[in-house]
Parts: C-alpha cells; sequence; structure tokens
C-alpha cells in the first residue's frame, strides 16, 4: 500500500491538511491517520477534507475505502473517533 500512501500524504499536504502521524492499525489494511491541531472549525473542514482524499485516492488505485466504524463483521473496529482539547483562557 506504499502508493496509496504517498498519494494519501501528498494530496493532503497539496490541499493543505496536515498529517501528524499515519501508521498501521491492528485490522488487516487498516490505518489511523493524525491531523494536526486546528481550530474548531477548520480541524472539522480537515477531516471532512480527508475523508474525501481516502475515497478518491482508494479510487484511483481501484480500491473501495471504508471509513466506518466497524467495516467488517467479526473484525477489529477503526472506531471513526476524534480526539478534542479544551482550554481555558487565564
Amino acid at each position: 500500500h506504499e502508493g496509496f500512501i504517498r498519494d494519501v500524504t501528498a494530496s493532503a499536504t497539496a490541499s493543505g491538511v496536515a498529517i501528524e502521524q499515519l501508521h498501521p492499525e491492528y485490522g488487516m489494511n487498516q490505518f489511523e491517520i493524525s491531523l494536526a491541531p486546528l481550530p474548531p472549525v477548520a480541524a472539522a473542514d480537515s477531516a471532512t477534507l480527508m475523508r474525501i482524499i481516502i475515497g478518491r485516492v482508494a479510487r484511483k488505485y481501484g480500491m473501495r475505502a471504508s471509513l466506518s466504524p466497524v467495516p467488517f463483521a467479526g473484525s477489529v473496529g477503526s472506531g471513526a473517533h476524534q480526539h478534542f482539547s479544551f482550554t481555558r483562557d487565564g
């Protein structure tokens, strides 16, 4: 999946989406991408754009990417989680 990963990261960079880390997960052909922290609306925009990029690059390679929390019955789930941090001024 090296070409797929390379194209996803290149497309993200070209689109202004900053990837902090990308690594394999526990399920077969399962990966996790962590995006750089941003203000709330920008973070939501980046997360949505990343999903679009993944789908388009997958199609380019003749694959279909599932972004479902549990893509296959009886296998490791993906979770589809988002991380949030809260702070208070002062």
